[in-house]
């Protein structure tokens, strides 16, 4: 069983995931709480060939109707920024709850390295107006471990080879950087697949 943080706008099946599951949980804010621009985002529960998407409006800090060690995954693309700090240590917790012994938490975010060359032009602040915070790399990580978690991978997405060089934010990094790459401090994703031991 899988559970999807954030999947209002997209959830992981319909995102491309292709492996065998028997249900996938997406857990997002009611369209009522949500800012403005994803209140018409709709999520529907639906039997997918032998799996289940379930739907389940709530904090993603609080996932208390999921039954603790019943989960294999958490995945949660893109979402950790949009909540506060303190906030996403309550929902490491939450995680680790819900997750069984050597289950996996993976995890993709904005790395603040490359957002803060990205935005000096502008002044400074984060990419999207409705972040809380933009992590660098090592601030993550420290994050993540110090929550409980061991870090199993890490892979940056779209290096930016030219922006990390220069300090100046280069588009062409987008068409020329690796897709994947090893170099997490120098790529525009930061991606963690975390284990709880």
């Amino acid at each position: 069983m899988i559970v999807d943080l954030g999947g209002a706008n997209g959830n992981i099946y319909d995102l491309g995931y292709r492996h065998p599951f028997t249900e996938v949980t997406v857990v997002d804010l009611p369209p009522a709480l949500r800012c403005e621009m994803y209140r018409s985002l709709k999520m529907e529960a639906r039997q997918v060939g032998s799996g289940r998407i379930r739907v389940l409006y709530s904090d993603m800090t609080d996932m208390g109707t999921i039954r603790g060690g019943s989960i294999g995954m958490v995945w949660m693309g893109q979402a950790i920024e949009h909540i506060t700090e303190q906030d996403s240590f309550r929902l490491y917790r939450e995680v680790l709850r819900v997750l069984r012994n050597g289950g996996h938490f993976c995890l993709d975010t904005p790395n603040r390295n490359i957002t803060a060359i990205h935005t000096v032009e502008a002044g400074g602040g984060w990419i999207h107006p409705e972040h809380k915070v933009e992590y660098s790399p090592s601030h993550l990580r420290n994050n993540l471990e110090s929550a409980g978690f061991r870090i199993q991978n890490q892979l940056g997405i779209c290096e930016m080879v030219r922006t990390w060089q220069s300090k100046r934010f280069d588009y062409t990094d987008f068409v020329t950087g690796a897709g994947l790459s090893s170099s997490v401090d120098s790529s525009y994703i930061q991606y963690y697949d975390c284990v709880k031991p």
